[in-house]
């Protein structure tokens, strides 16, 4: 890591020598380097007596001078710390040569690596798993994570065969060599012994197989026993390969003989008579070990067993990462109830809870930030995970009153009582723009307890219920027809566009009733045939019509400054032709009637004008 700035150049002050005259600097660059980015830095204006604006790459920064002699500049030269970190960083080629090196043509990479921890597009190459496209990261990846479909929960036979091998090579286990798994391991002075038990199913791709026994025979220690049942392609021959064609049946008796075949071959390797024998015992905990839920047993084993012997949960990164797994699997809904009931009990008993009440109790005050493994910011999140039932959130609560602590949280309980309380006396829910103040913020607090799913299942079904037959209306909607009717029969309009009091509300109202769907059908129909009828297209075309009516019966243009309808019908007129309303055969038919009578009507004014003329003449 190489970090230089040249300042020595620039022009000193007159007086000493010793310090920068950053006046008479201004459009001098000076050089630098910084980790992998290089080149000048341009001094453009010094403002005050320690502060300058620097230029890089058409970008510009204020500095004080003192940062800039520290090299405390990375925010100019690299500001999204994009080229800094990729100089650190393998290329996107390199981690593309080191899946192939791994894994062959087995992976495609499909979008680009930014980073060991942020996750990439690969696809297997194989049809068993139908071409599965994952995103994992890809230091996982380059550890051998794999495929998660093809990497799932072994067969029966596959768990029988394991079980028995453990009862005589103890050290019996799964095992990965360059990323790839083999099902059992288990070592016997200096050989190395692999059993890979090969399913039709998954097990159709010969060149996938042949590519692990290459893998795995490369050590001349190594000896593999390959279990083929019947359908899988034949593979190539080996040295120290043994392949054993066998049935697909699991069948307890079945399975027995497999194992007897499995041993031949292994006495026959390592000398030793072994003769073991698949009891019942072994074979019912061999299925429960085959099904999927079994590894969730074993975690919730686990997890009971931290708690107990350590009287904690456990954190980040501890014990393999045991409180990630744990809460991902309840988080994905991978116990069952009784499975959920144990974890709350011995979370009462044994976990956060307690750990959280020994501590008020002790010290008589809440954990400060970072305290105690940051008691506080696990018990604020396990209280909105709804990690905690009612009962605990009742035993937090009154361990504040009698320490006298602020309720600082939104409580779902507080803010379920408060709702159906607000209701009772209100009859509606709270809403968020009209009211006091407390409604509005009991408004926030309903909206994020039922986004993030903090209610209780009877507080939830209550609330539901709540919305669901509750308009949640102030105006009802019978007196909202009413006042929309008289408002329109009064102005002839719609309300909104004009200046009356009260008008942009009331349509407002209506539209967020008719997009609720909240009237009646009757209300409905009232109220949309208004609209229809008030709408700016059917009001053009019904004045267009009582225009064309008016002038056909008295034979003449309405007067302007008439009173009552005939005055409002010519300015309304007036009006939509100067603002260029009205469509282009509406305004053609509206002027050709104009054109008639303005005509007829200017002749007999000259007419008029003429005789007035002569009779003043007289």
């Amino acid at each position: 890591m190489i970090r230089t700035l040249d300042l020595t150049h620039l022009p000193k002050k007159k007086y000493g020598g010793k310090y920068t005259d950053w006046d008479a600097s201004i459009g001098q660059k000076t050089p630098f380097k910084y980790d992998g980015i290089s080149g000048d830095l341009e001094i453009l204006d010094h403002l005050s007596k320690n502060r300058i604006v620097v230029g890089y790459m058409g970008r510009t920064k204020m500095f004080r001078t003192n940062n800039l002699s520290r090299m405390q500049y990375r925010d100019l030269i690299d500001p999204d710390n994009e080229q800094i970190h990729q100089s650190h960083m393998k290329t996107h080629e390199t981690f593309i040569a080191e899946v192939y090196e791994k894994f062959g043509d087995e992976y495609t990479v499909l979008s680009r690596y930014r980073g060991s921890k942020k996750s990439v597009d690969i696809r297997h190459n194989r049809p068993v798993c139908g071409y599965n496209v994952f995103s994992p990261s890809p230091n996982n990846f380059l550890r051998g994570s794999g495929c998660p479909l093809c990497n799932g929960t072994p067969s029966l036979q596959e768990v029988c065969i394991l079980n028995i091998v453990s009862l005589c090579y103890p050290d019996a286990r799964k095992e990965k060599f360059s990323g790839r798994e083999c099902d059992i391991v288990f070592r016997e002075g200096n050989k190395t012994i692999g059993i890979q038990y090969d399913g039709e199913y998954y097990h159709q791709d010969y060149q996938r197989d042949e590519a692990f026994n290459q893998i795995f025979l490369e050590d001349e220690n190594r000896y593999l026993i390959r279990m083929r049942e019947d359908g899988c392609p034949e593979i190539k021959q080996h040295d120290r390969l043994y392949i054993l064609l066998i049935s697909k049946s699991s069948k307890k008796e079945s399975i027995q003989t497999k194992i007897n075949e499995v041993f031949s071959v292994v006495e026959m390797l390592l000398g030793e008579l072994n003769a073991p024998v698949l009891s019942d015992e072994i074979f019912k905990q061999s299925q429960q070990q085959a099904q999927r839920s079994f590894r969730y047993k074993k975690l919730l084993e686990e997890y009971i067993e931290f708690l107990t012997e350590n009287h904690r949960e456990p954190l980040n990164r501890e014990a393999n990462d045991l409180q990630i797994r744990i809460a991902r699997a309840i988080r994905n809904y991978k116990f069952d109830d009784a499975d959920m009931t144990t974890i709350r009990a011995i979370r009462k008993e044994l976990g956060l809870l307690n750990e959280y009440l020994q501590f008020l109790k002790e010290y008589q005050r809440e954990p400060i930030a970072q305290e105690s493994r940051n008691l506080l910011a696990r018990v604020n999140k396990a209280i909105h995970s709804r990690e905690f039932d009612d009962e605990d959130l009742s035993v937090i609560f009154s361990a504040w009153e009698q320490l006298n602590l602020p309720n600082r949280m939104i409580i779902p309980n507080r803010v379920y009582k408060a709702t159906v309380k607000f209701h009772q006396e209100n009859g509606i829910l709270p809403r968020q723009q009209r009211g006091r103040g407390e409604e509005g913020r009991l408004h926030r607090d309903l909206a994020y307890c039922m986004k993030n799913n903090l209610f209780s299942e009877k507080q939830l079904e209550t609330v539901s219920l709540l919305r669901n037959n509750t308009p949640n209306y102030a105006t009802p909607a019978d007196r909202l027809v009413i006042m929309f009717v008289e408002f329109v029969n009064k102005h002839e309009r719609l309300p909104g566009a004009g200046t009356e009091p009260g008008e942009k509300s009331l349509m407002s109202k209506v539209k967020h009733r008719l997009h609720r769907n909240s009237f009646s059908h009757e209300q409905h129909s009232i109220v949309e045939e208004l609209r229809f009828m008030y709408s700016p297209k059917h009001v053009l075309d019904r004045i267009v019509s009582e225009y064309e009516a008016f002038i056909t019966e008295n034979k003449r243009l309405p007067y302007y400054n008439a009173e009552g309808a005939e005055g409002k019908l010519e300015k309304n007129i007036v009006r939509y032709l100067k603002n260029d309303s009205f469509s282009a055969e509406e305004k053609r038919k509206v002027l050709e009637l104009r054109e008639v009578y303005q005509k007829s009507k200017t002749s007999q004014s000259k007419k008029t004008d003429t005789h007035q003329s002569i009779i003043e003449f007289m």
